[in-house]
């Protein structure tokens, strides 16, 4: 996917999440929650057909079931062998997960459990519950599918694997900064806020949100920066190599600075303070992906000096 095609898709997804954020809001009893989009749906279509009589309940019961042959029909067109084997259980795992979770969303009185706030909230809780389950599973396989082709692939293929995986975090950003902030937008102050409270708020808010923009800025240049490493000449790579070095480093002291900002805050205004969090949140991930993208940047501009010294020696 080039640079230009993906931006056009986080301002797509951004806009999608914006707008089932609000519908989250506005009709919780169809979108419950992000995580649950858009197998909830799904099932409460389903479910809608299943309540029109006999022949309606009859044919949504029959396409639960027929949910379970669609992992079924890519595992079973699998190469065989012991290297895919993983992934093939995977799918397997996610062909029975898959009709169960539309069932359990379609028919929650299946399932019994105590969650407190009465049924409403027992349903809501359940559907994110059976969608999340669906999902870890689909990501094992991906997972599974990644390791298999960073074992066996190429340079080439490395370098699109690699450019593959940076589009994909560049969405996982996004997703994360829209719903951050919508979160911290729209979900209501139970009290009257006070100003201490306001700023903590807002301290808390910049900290998640710039580091993740500058994760974006950071993967977008990583992948200006792969575009030119994986031409014949390699022109401009030192340039370009140099210029995400040096928004990396801009990132990390971002980051981390804004974290201190956070706590040292909290402890100044801790007095005035009538809601404290205790848990501590370090963004250690975000720090290692920056410091990764550093590191092979400036692996990159070794090899291109390195072959420049070897064509001049030649």
């Amino acid at each position: 996917m080039k640079r230009k095609t993906l931006i056009r898709v986080l301002i797509a997804e951004g806009i999608l999440l914006a707008a089932l954020s609000l519908l989250t809001l506005m009709i919780p009893t169809l979108f419950s929650s992000l995580l649950s989009f858009p197998l909830e749906q799904i099932a409460l279509g389903m479910r809608s057909l299943s309540l029109t009589g006999t022949v309606g309940n009859g044919v949504a019961m029959l396409l639960i079931a027929l949910s379970a042959l669609i992992p079924l029909f890519f595992a079973l067109r699998y190469p065989g062998g012991r290297e895919t084997l993983a992934e093939r259980i995977a799918l397997f795992v996610l062909a029975l997960i898959l009709p169960v979770a539309l069932y359990g969303i379609l028919n929650p009185g299946m399932f019994y459990g105590k969650i407190p706030g009465g049924i409403e909230s027992y349903e809501r809780a359940l559907r994110v519950f059976l969608s999340t389950s669906v999902w870890t599973v689909l990501i094992l396989f991906v997972v599974l599918r990644l390791i298999r082709l960073f074992r066996n692939g190429n340079r080439e293929q490395l370098f699109r694997y690699l450019r593959n995986i940076l589009c994909a975090l560049c969405i996982y950003f996004t997703a994360q900064l829209v719903i951050n902030l919508f979160v911290s937008i729209l979900t209501p102050a139970g009290t009257e806020m006070s100003t201490a409270g306001f700023i903590h708020g807002l301290l808390s808010l910049i900290a998640v949100i710039v580091p993740l923009v500058l994760d974006i800025l950071v993967a977008l240049r990583m992948l200006a920066l792969l575009e030119t490493a994986a031409t014949e000449e390699q022109e401009g790579l030192t340039e370009a190599a140099g210029k995400l070095s040096r928004l990396s480093c801009i990132t990390l002291a971002v980051t981390s600075g804004l974290t201190a900002l956070l706590y040292i805050a909290q402890v100044l205004l801790l007095p005035q303070l009538s809601n404290v969090s205790t848990e501590v949140n370090l963004p250690i991930t975000d720090l290692f992906f920056v410091l990764v993208i550093l590191l092979l940047s400036r692996l990159l501009i070794e090899n291109k000096q390195l072959r420049d010294d070897n064509s001049l020696f030649i």
